[in-house]
């Protein structure tokens, strides 16, 4: 609506001016724009209903400024730039899901918070990691592919996680059974810290707020292979799904071609692509994890979204059991 009344806000704008121009141009006598010089007693149409037409542009521009305005407030116009400031989770490739649940359930004191599939290649676990509720800011999550090659460090992936833990005291580095790095930091709960990012940091620059928890490794010509052992994308925060669609709106004027938003059950998604290859998601904060498991038995089940519960038995036969 805001582009529609923004072109009718300047056609009226055009139309008003041209009917004072030509009120001018008949005060003055003078003939032209279909005037009879006053001189000559001029009596055309267009001179008797000028005031009227004036009248009535003017009306219809004020009351277009007044809906324009009323629809910037809606729309919470803000001179700031928008950029992106929070983590949302950070998705990996592991290839073995039992392995690495025992890794950062028992090891690290994450909770596994869903147990689903893949959306997009449900043959597949997709498994989430975070705090007791898998609040936004404390996931971390992995696609299983035990049949992928390991993958390698490069452009467009992360060097390395960093997460904050009560459990140390200072600063320290582990890698998961598949190779995947990451740095503990002293933390009063577990949450994402950080990303490291290797990639070019000038193509970040007003996208991303500089106080965003976004550091740059030493650069890397060749590609990363992604595979076990990396990061698959990186997801940042959207407060609701009117700050999404304001993102989608934004990155494709950007020209970053961004997907169309896409149900992830827990949250709403689109992803994008940077020109150095890092995937960034944009997740909503919600709906949450709760939505088709109590808080008491998070985790516990195969979650599936209503558009896969019809292939429930194949999946789960396929898929290898983990507890």
């Amino acid at each position: 609506m805001l582009p529609f009344f923004s072109v009718i806000h300047v056609l009226l704008s055009a139309a008003l001016v041209g009917l004072i121009l030509m009120h001018s141009g008949r005060d003055a006598g003078m003939g032209g724009m279909g005037f009879t010089p006053q001189s000559a007693g001029g009596t055309h149409i267009v001179e008797r209903n000028l005031t009227r037409l004036t009248i009535l542009v003017a009306v219809l521009f004020f009351t277009n400024t007044i809906v324009l305005f009323r629809l910037l407030q809606q729309r919470h116009v803000d001179c700031r730039p928008m950029q992106l400031a929070g983590l949302h989770h950070v998705t990996c490739v592991c290839s073995d899901a039992q392995r690495t649940l025992d890794f950062y359930r028992d090891r690290l004191g994450l909770t596994l918070v869903k147990k689903t599939v893949n959306f997009d290649d449900p043959h597949s676990y997709h498994l989430y990691f975070g705090d007791e509720l898998g609040r936004p800011g404390t996931l971390i999550t992995f696609f299983e592919w035990p049949r992928a090659e390991a993958g390698r460090l490069g452009r467009g992936t992360l060097a390395s996680i960093g997460f904050e833990t009560p459990a140390v005291e200072e600063e320290s580095e582990l890698e998961d059974p598949d190779g995947l790095k990451l740095r503990l930091v002293p933390g009063p709960a577990l949450r994402l810290h950080d990303v490291s990012v290797i990639g070019n940091p000038d193509l970040y620059a007003g996208l991303f707020s500089e106080t965003a928890p976004l550091q740059f490794a030493e650069p890397r010509e060749d590609a990363a292979l992604i595979g076990a052992g990396t990061t698959h994308h990186v997801a940042w925060r959207a407060a609701d799904e009117a700050a999404q669609e304001a993102w989608l709106e934004r990155l494709t004027e950007l020209g970053l071609r961004p997907t169309p938003i896409q149900d992830r059950k827990y949250f709403r998604s689109i992803y994008f692509r940077m020109p150095d290859g890092v995937l960034i998601e944009i997740a909503t904060d919600g709906p949450g994890f709760l939505v088709d498991e109590p808080e008491e038995s998070l985790g516990e089940g195969l979650s599936l979204p209503p558009w896969l519960e019809p292939e429930r038995t194949t999946l789960e036969r396929e898929l290898t059991p983990i507890a």
